[in-house]
C-alpha cells in the first residue's frame, strides 16, 4: 500500500478513497489527503444503491454543484474543506447536477440529485440520481496510521 500511496503522489493525486469491509461486518471509508498528510475514517452507516431509488435518473459527464449545509465549528469546517478537495472547482452548470452533504451530530449525509425547471421556469423539481448514502465521522489523523498501512 506505501507504494500505491508513493506512485499516486508522484502522478499529482490529491485525494485517495479506500472502502474496507471489518471482519463484523462494518464498512469503513479512509479518505487519504496526500497533500496535507491528512487521514479521515467515516463509517458508512447506510447505503442505498441507484438501482433501488424510484425513479431514479441518470447520470450526465457534467461536473457537479456541491452544496453543504450545516458544516459548524472546527471539525465540520475541517471535513467540508476535505470534502471540496473531491471534487471539482468548477462545476458546470448545464448538467443541473447537484451533490449535497448535511452534516448533523457527526452524520454526514449525502444526495445526489439533478434539478428540473418547469416549462414556465417558475418551479424547479428535485430528481434523484443516486446512489443515497450516510456515512459517520469516526476520526481524523495528522498522518496515514500505520495500523491502517499494515491492515491491507
Amino acid at each position: 500500500l506505501q507504494d500505491i500511496i508513493s506512485y499516486l503522489k508522484l502522478h499529482n493525486f490529491k485525494n485517495i478513497l479506500f472502502v474496507k469491509n471489518e471482519k463484523k461486518g462494518s464498512v469503513f471509508l479512509w479518505q487519504l489527503q496526500l497533500n496535507l498528510k491528512i487521514s479521515i475514517l467515516y463509517k458508512i452507516v447506510y447505503f442505498l444503491p441507484k438501482k433501488n431509488i424510484l425513479n431514479n435518473s441518470s447520470r450526465s459527464f457534467h461536473n457537479p454543484e456541491i452544496i453543504f449545509k450545516n458544516f459548524k465549528g472546527n471539525i465540520g469546517k475541517s471535513l467540508c474543506f476535505l470534502l471540496k478537495s473531491l471534487f471539482s472547482n468548477y462545476p458546470d452548470f448545464k448538467g443541473r447536477q447537484v451533490f449535497s452533504f448535511f452534516f448533523f451530530q457527526k452524520f454526514i449525509i449525502f444526495r445526489f440529485h439533478r434539478y428540473i425547471f418547469s416549462s414556465t421556469s417558475k418551479d424547479v423539481k428535485l430528481q434523484e440520481i443516486g446512489p443515497r448514502f450516510t456515512f459517520l465521522f469516526y476520526k481524523m489523523f495528522k498522518n496515514i496510521p500505520k495500523s491502517f498501512l499494515g491492515n491491507f
